[in-house]
């Protein structure tokens, strides 16, 4: 596979990776970018940061005084300040509280580009994507709707696969 020239990917993880503990939270931010685009113009690292939860004492405070959540939450927002055109959000849901999960959701709404997210959240399934892949099947699915048949489908068989006797040959 190879990636174009005009794609900026990046990816969320569900590993955080490793911080300098000693590095204040906006400078963390700042490594990426000071200014991040967005579809309403650029706003800052200090703005993001606060968008995100981040009051201005936070932002100046090091890394090593911040919980794990929001070591996680500081990890998201350094993902989105790389400003990229292609998203990769791996199990997302699992990982961050709902109020940052409410505050992405609007992020994402106004996203310019292109979102890939792996999920088993319900919720988030059917309110924020557009289009599903079925990568088992190789379709897109329009919608949630759609989606279910498949969940249905798949559910029976791993109970009829599980339900098979295994029968071991003869000594």
């Amino acid at each position: 596979m190879e990636i174009g020239d005009t794609i900026k990917l990046e990816y969320f993880l569900r590993r955080i990776e490793d911080m300098n503990s000693s590095q204040r939270v906006i400078d963390y931010i700042k490594d990426v970018a000071e200014f991040i685009p967005t579809r309403d113009g650029l706003i800052s690292a200090s703005k993001l940061l606060e968008q995100f939860l981040f009051d201005p004492a936070m932002q100046y405070a090091p890394i090593e005084k911040l919980s794990g959540g929001e070591k996680k939450r500081l990890y998201l927002l350094k993902v989105l300040a790389a400003a990229p055109n292609v998203l990769l959000l791996d199990e997302i849901t699992n990982d961050i509280d709902i109020p940052t999960l409410t505050i992405l959701e609007d992020y994402l709404d106004s996203f310019a580009g292109i979102v890939i997210a792996v999920s088993h959240d319900r919720y988030f399934l059917i309110i924020w994507p557009t289009v599903f892949l079925n990568l088992t099947e190789m379709e897109i699915l329009p919608n949630m709707k759609a989606v279910i048949p498949i969940i249905w489908r798949q559910r029976n068989a791993a109970r009829e696969s599980m339900s098979k006797k295994v029968e071991l040959p003869e000594q």
